[in-house]
This record gives structure tokens, C-alpha cells and sequence, in this order.
């Protein structure tokens, strides 16, 4: 699901997000601390540093594939 990182009357939150809106031709950058995304009800517990294949489906651009490597939990930028 995708998230979003918040802070509210000084504590860190976290809410769930339905969609996410990238500007033409732009870009949304996926980051600890900031929207990300946190992958349930998986096979197996991921490792980090481990590769995980994801699709994106965008409104216009439709599916996009892409490779992310798990990062820690308390992880303050990407791999």
C-alpha cells in the first residue's frame, strides 16, 4: 500500500494513501519519511538488501515495472 509520513502535535504518523498524483512529465520521489510504500501480506519476510520486482498502475501510463532492494525500518533514505 502506499503511505505517507506525517508529523502531527509533535508525533510522527503515518497514513495510507489511495493515490498518488505525479505532474505530466514529472516526478514523485518514494523515500522514508515521506511517501513510501510498505508491501503486506508477502510470501515470505523480505531481507534487506533484498531485490523486489513491483507494478505501478498509472491512470495514463498504465503498468510500470520496476526493481526496488528492501531497506531497514528505521531506514532515513533509500538503498
Amino acid at each position: 500500500t502506499l503511505h505517507r509520513t506525517l508529523e502531527q502535535r509533535g508525533m510522527m504518523t503515518m497514513d495510507a494513501v489511495d493515490a498518488l498524483e505525479v505532474p505530466a512529465k514529472g516526478s514523485v520521489e518514494l523515500k522514508p519519511g515521506g511517501y513510501h510504500i510498505m508491501i503486506m501480506n508477502v510470501a515470505h519476510p523480505l531481507k534487506v538488501g533484498e531485490a523486489v520486482d513491483l507494478v505501478f498502475t498509472f491512470e495514463h501510463a498504465g503498468k510500470v515495472s520496476v526493481t526496488a532492494k528492501v531497506a531497514p525500518i528505521a531506514a532515513t533514505k533509500a538503498p
